[in-house]
């Protein structure tokens, strides 16, 4: 099923320029660049230990490129340090622990962006989003004894993360410049990780990562 749907959101990327009659073609600029920075809400969708996983806190930073087909339709791509991972309070001998994985990526998501208006245009984005593993850290810190500590999880993860992206945005434009704010999610096809790590409870099945984020941007 996943399978069908990324054939079928390609297909869509792919037919859709085609269908847009020559007429309407921009007057802005066909390629813009930029930059981009926001926050990051991470989580996964596995219980640890019986123990309900919150989310991580994190940024989104760097480079856009956008090429413009129409005035309804472009090509969007990011180059992005990514933070995810997720967050999870954890009972020791003495004391309470809170323990992050810190996983932090470089994504390239790879986009179709529909948009309608003038000088400020709403958009949609929706396609596919290709990260590359940098970090993969279990940081623990608390009160009590054992409650502080940090470990490698990389041997244990995919160094490769597939993901499905979806958002929508406005794009206001302010000659010469664009400025825009976007909400997009970002949802793992992939599993996390190619092993359990030791020392872990973990449900078994595929470790999803989900990653809701909210981000402002300037396109010249």
């Amino acid at each position: 099923m996943k399978t069908q749907i990324l054939k079928l959101s390609f297909v869509l990327m792919l037919t859709i320029p085609l269908l847009i009659p020559q007429d309407v073609y921009s007057q802005i600029k066909p390629m813009r660049f930029g930059a981009r920075i926001g926050w990051n809400y991470s989580f996964t969708n596995v219980e640890i230990g019986g123990l309900n996983v919150a989310g991580r806190n994190g940024i989104n930073a760097g480079g856009v490129f956008e090429y413009w087909v129409s005035d309804l339709f472009a090509i969007h791509t990011d180059v992005l340090y990514n933070m995810k991972g997720n967050k999870w309070d954890r009972e020791l001998l003495v004391g309470t622990a809170e323990y992050t994985w810190a996983f932090d990526y470089l994504s390239i998501p790879v986009l179709a962006k529909f948009a309608f208006g003038g000088q400020v245009k709403f958009y949609l984005v929706v396609g596919p989003e290709f990260s590359f593993l940098l970090s993969g850290n279990e940081v623990k810190e608390g009160e009590g004894w054992p409650a502080t500590g940090e470990r490698d999880l990389k041997e244990y993860m995919n160094s490769f993360e597939f993901a499905g992206d979806f958002g929508f945005g406005v794009d206001f434009n302010i000659e010469p410049v664009v400025l825009f704010i976007e909400i997009r999610g970002s949802l793992g096809i992939t599993d996390v990780f190619k092993e359990t790590p030791s020392g872990i409870l973990m449900e078994e099945g595929t470790v999803m990562q989900l990653v809701p984020s909210l981000s402002i941007g300037i396109l010249y």
